[in-house]
C-alpha cells in the first residue's frame, strides 16, 4: 500500500505544483497541501501533525518568488517549503529541496542553460521533491 501512496504523492505533488505555476495558483496553494495531507494521513502520519502542515504549506506556497525577487529571497522560499514539512517529521530530503529549488531556478535563468531547463521542469522538480519529503516521512512511520 505504501508504494502506491508514494507513487500517488510524487505524481500529484509534481503535477499540482507545475499546474499551479501555469493556470490557477489555487492548485499549488490549496489543493496540493490538502491532497498531501490527506495522503499522509492515509499513510499513517497523525492528524495532529497534518493539521499543522497543511496551513504552513498553504502559507508558504502563497509567497511569490518571481520577477523582482532576489536569489536570497528565493532561497528563503525554498527553505520555507521544507520547513512546512517539519511538523510531519525529519528527513535528509528536507535539506535537498531548497538546493534543488534554487539551483534549477538559477539554471532556468542562466543564458547557457535556460534552454535545457525550462521553468516547467523546475516546477516539476520542486513539487516532486516536496512529494519525496512526504514519501520519506511516511516510510519512516
Amino acid at each position: 500500500m505504501q508504494e502506491y501512496l508514494m507513487i500517488l504523492i510524487f505524481v500529484l505533488s509534481s503535477g499540482l505544483w507545475a499546474l499551479g505555476g501555469t493556470k490557477g495558483k489555487f492548485w499549488r496553494r490549496y489543493v496540493l497541501p490538502v491532497a498531501l495531507g490527506t495522503i499522509a494521513l492515509i499513510g499513517g502520519i497523525s492528524f495532529s501533525k497534518i493539521i499543522i502542515f497543511i496551513p504552513l504549506l498553504t502559507l508558504f506556497a502563497s509567497l511569490g518568488y518571481g520577477d523582482g525577487k532576489s536569489y536570497w529571497y528565493r532561497t528563503l522560499i525554498g527553505c520555507l517549503y521544507s520547513l512546512s514539512t517539519l511538523p510531519l517529521g525529519l528527513t535528509i530530503w528536507q535539506l535537498v529541496l531548497p538546493v534543488v529549488f534554487i539551483s534549477t531556478f538559477a539554471l532556468s535563468n542562466y543564458s547557457k542553460t535556460k534552454n535545457e531547463f525550462p521553468w516547467k521542469i523546475c516546477e516539476l522538480l520542486a513539487g516532486g521533491f516536496l512529494g519525496v519529503i512526504v514519501c520519506a516521512l511516511i516510510a519512516k512511520g
